[in-house]
């Protein structure tokens, strides 16, 4: 298979751990203790809210904002929300299960290309918006892949903290290993 990528862009705590070893175990070992990585899962995951609430916290009281206020009250909240399930939600999940490639039964060898898809991401140096257009294809050989996944492959990536050049990275490697 040959891959053409190209974008334009203009809590260490040990129960976090424990509960990411155990969701790891059981993934692999067991379906019993399916239950309990998602009990721990949403451990690790609240956690992970209130460090990211405490942190928003401290940065409005040191840019001197009154929290009481009625329109900052929530905001701590809000913001480790849309942090953990929107902006950087690319962090948390594993979307290879939903990655289903097929054969080649047409015997297609031409290129397979996905124009003009819109992303988002956020620079990992400032935080700020990444806007852009990415281009996606591949020649395929024995698979092949439904284009709404080369988009979801893209988005599920870009839901992080990112380079562009990363991202390329990681699309191209996710391709790769569908295909």
């Amino acid at each position: 298979m040959t891959l053409f990528l190209t974008s334009c862009v203009s809590l260490n705590s040990k129960v976090l751990l424990e509960s990411l070893s155990l969701e790891y175990w059981a993934m692999t070992h067991s379906s019993v203790a399916n239950e309990k990585v998602k009990d721990l899962s949403s451990a690790a995951k609240s956690i992970k809210h209130k460090r990211i609430e405490n942190a928003v916290e401290e940065i409005l009281v040191a840019l001197g904002l009154d929290l009481s206020n009625d329109s900052l009250r929530e905001t701590p909240t809000r913001v480790a929300k849309m942090y953990l399930n929107e902006i950087f939600g690319g962090l948390n999940e594993d979307i290879s299960s939903v990655l289903k490639s097929f054969e080649n039964s047409y015997g297609y060898k031409g290129m397979v290309i996905e124009k003009n898809i819109p992303f988002q991401s956020h620079c990992e140096h400032h935080l700020l918006p990444i806007l852009g257009l990415a281009a996606i294809a591949y020649i395929p050989e024995d698979r092949v892949l439904g284009l709404s996944k080369l988009n979801r492959i893209l988005h599920h990536f870009a839901r992080r903290p990112q380079v562009q050049e990363r991202l390329t990275m990681q699309v191209a490697d996710m391709l790769s290993e569908t295909l």
